[in-house]
């Protein structure tokens, strides 16, 4: 069995290439993402204006979800003794 010896140069180009094609695989990533998340954009004004009331809908519901659990969670780990 014949065993390859590396050298720096070739460490350094191969890690030159593996740098290169994550940063490449990290941006398809991430266009594929925005893609994905990004609302449609709006046709007229008020399909905007029913975006902007969605969104601040979600934000209000995922805050109270949040808060309503914080609750939930706080109460489980009191020390009070009923």
């Amino acid at each position: 069995m014949i065993r390859h010896t590396y050298t720096l140069e070739e460490i350094n180009i191969r890690r030159a290439q593996t740098l290169k094609a994550l940063r490449h695989t990290e941006e398809e990533i991430k266009q594929r993402t925005d893609a994905l998340f990004a609302p449609p954009p709006a046709g007229n004004k008020m399909q905007m204006w029913i975006g902007h009331a969605e969104r601040a809908y979600v934000i209000y519901d995922g805050v109270m979800t949040g808060y309503k659990l914080f609750r939930r969670f706080r109460g489980l780990f009191s020390r009070k003794k009923r």
